[in-house]
């Protein structure tokens, strides 16, 4: 598999059931510049691949379910690196928004 995408892929792994039985055959996990992991999912007989963040993959096979339009998975210690599934929760994308430039460090410049 030589991806296009701007990802590294860095290990393939066997899907989940709950995507499995939505048609797709693997999934591949890399690495973006953020860092974030990106899992791309693939099926073979149509040849198209999906691309959506670790975390959201991990959650959506967790608990086998879709996540609705205008939400998105998050990372409820800010360490978007840690997708164990205790620290994932669904918020709106809104929210999620908010509570990212809440974090951020800001410096005054004079």
């Amino acid at each position: 598999f030589k991806s296009r995408s701007p990802y590294h892929i860095s290990m393939k792994e066997d899907i989940s059931e709950y995507y499995k039985n939505k048609g797709f055959d693997i999934v591949y996990v890399g690495t973006n510049k953020e860092p974030r992991r990106v899992a791309t999912l693939r099926q073979y007989k149509t040849g198209k691949s999906y691309t959506m963040s670790y975390a959201k993959y991990i959650y959506t096979s967790f608990y086998k379910c879709d996540v609705e339009d205008g939400y998105e998975v998050d990372h409820i210690n800010g360490d978007k690196m840690d997708d164990r599934i205790d620290n994932l929760q669904v918020i709106s994308k809104s929210y999620n928004i908010r509570k990212d430039h809440l974090h951020k460090n800001y410096f005054l410049v004079q």
